[in-house]
């Protein structure tokens, strides 16, 4: 999702540093949260909300006033070995905005402790625990045998499944934490990358990975035998380095992945809302681009910001969403449209003149499909 990656660093994140917190949960709450979006929704803002009261309460106790906090959540609903877990990665800025006049002015805060980590998660926690509760103290006490199988929920609990390794299933304890990273009954949370306040390169990286797809096309191939093998990023706590499965397998568990239909996977929240009634100063924090230098300041105002347009060109459209630049050139200059030919025949000269093909491809009409012969017996 290059569009949403780009779209961030140049429209929604002003020039701050940057901190991703990770929020894992247990494998059969991640069945729970694959079902009902509902729950991934109100999941993904607990740890929102949970962040966001830790950091205002550090910047008061710093003697910052109406300290405004914002983030973005990525739900990503697939693990290294393509198969379904749902979690969260969260970016958050690494302090707090406050206004200042007309303005915002940023307030960096200090990095989190392992405490600050395990007293997040314990709030998450507790809860997800009251309303699993209160939804079994109500559910009815109807009997599901005579219930047709649920095919999606197999297959999605089929998605779900990892290899396990009984060597590292028992090397950390229930609870505990350990630099940025905490951990309790299934629940981990991991706050250690942080992107430094004028890399927006690797602030565009960063959001690039939240966004993105399930698994690589290039670490993907076919096995001599006709099945489908897929290179793991990093080996496998016991060696193993491929994910080798039948095709009809390696498509179960990405029906098993994909998620609800009209359900966004990146969110935003706080300051970073389109419905903040500070977002539109945060304009002004953004860092100048090669589009904002090309526009003259107003006079009066040598701190005006050119209006956005209403339209993207379409070079920006193709380069946000595909991540290809058509008018860059191999050279290093910039190519510019000279001509748009509408006409016909103009444009079959002109191809013709230059080399290029002319004519239009040619496909067959649409058919139906030839009826099978059938084998029926004669029942006499």
């Amino acid at each position: 999702m290059a569009d949403t990656a780009a779209h961030l660093v140049d429209r929604v994140l002003p020039s701050a540093p940057y901190r991703q917190w990770v929020l894992s949960v247990p494998k059969p709450l991640r069945l729970r949260l694959a079902r009902d979006p509902a729950w991934t929704s109100w999941v993904g803002g607990l740890i929102v909300r949970a962040v966001g009261v830790w950091q205002r309460r550090v910047a008061r106790a710093r003697g910052v006033s109406a300290p405004l906090t914002g983030a973005i959540t990525f739900v990503q609903r697939f693990g290294g070995l393509v198969n379904l877990n749902v979690h969260f990665h969260v970016l958050v800025a690494d302090g707090v905005f406050t206004e200042v006049g007309d303005g915002l002015a940023f307030a960096l805060l200090p990095a989190p402790t392992g405490a600050d980590l395990l007293a997040i998660l314990d709030r998450v926690i507790r809860q997800i625990s009251r309303r699993l509760a209160r939804e079994a103290a109500g559910a009815n006490d109807t009997d599901d045998a005579d219930l047709p199988p649920d095919l999606f929920a197999q297959v999605q609990a089929e998605a779900a499944t990892t290899w396990r390794s009984p060597a590292t299933a028992t090397a950390n304890p229930v609870r505990g934490s350990d630099r940025l990273r905490a951990w309790c009954a299934g629940f981990s949370l991991h706050a250690g990358v942080v992107v430094p306040e004028h890399d927006r390169e690797a602030l565009e990286r960063l959001c690039r990975y939240g966004a993105r797809p399930a698994f690589a096309h290039d670490r993907l191939t076919w096995t001599a035998d006709g099945r489908i093998s897929y290179q793991l990023k990093r080996p496998w706590p016991d060696g193993r380095t491929h994910l080798v499965l039948e095709p009809v397998a390696f498509l179960r568990r990405l029906v098993g992945i994909i998620p609800p239909p009209r359900r966004h996977l990146v969110r935003y929240a706080g300051i970073f809302g389109p419905a903040s009634k500070a977002r539109a100063k945060l304009r002004a924090l953004m860092p100048a681009t090669d589009d904002d230098t090309a526009h003259a300041a107003c006079p009066g105002t040598p701190h005006s910001v050119a209006p956005r347009a209403r339209r993207l060109p379409w070079a920006d459209l193709l380069r946000r969403v595909f991540a290809e630049d058509v008018l860059g050139c191999p050279c290093g200059a910039r190519r510019r449209v000279v001509a748009f030919v509408a006409d016909a025949g103009q444009a079959h000269s002109l191809l013709i003149t230059l080399g290029l093909p002319a004519d239009p491809a040619t496909f067959a009409p649409a058919r139906d499909p030839p009826q099978a012969e059938l084998a029926w017996e004669d029942p006499a």
